[in-house]
């Protein structure tokens, strides 16, 4: 599985996506598990970064939660 983080920034910036758009055409392009954890970072209202690409406690327990919840959806180890 490819894990893309965002960083801080791209959480207000929409123009800063690029990163996760090539990131996505190359996992579907080879037929590779993606998750990408902006689109769940920048719907919370609560801070999720430490500084501009460090989690949170808040932010490292919703990216784990989501990590497992992918796994277990995609019937991945």
């Amino acid at each position: 599985i490819v894990l893309i983080f965002p960083v801080e920034v791209q959480l207000q910036e929409k123009n800063l996506r690029k990163p996760q758009e090539i990131l996505s055409k190359f996992c579907q392009e080879n037929s590779l598990s993606c998750l990408d954890l902006l689109p769940l970072l920048e719907k919370q209202k609560e801070k999720v970064f430490l500084d501009l690409g460090h989690p949170n406690v808040f932010g490292s327990k919703i990216i784990a939660e989501e990590i497992a919840g992918y796994l277990l959806k995609n019937h991945l180890p």
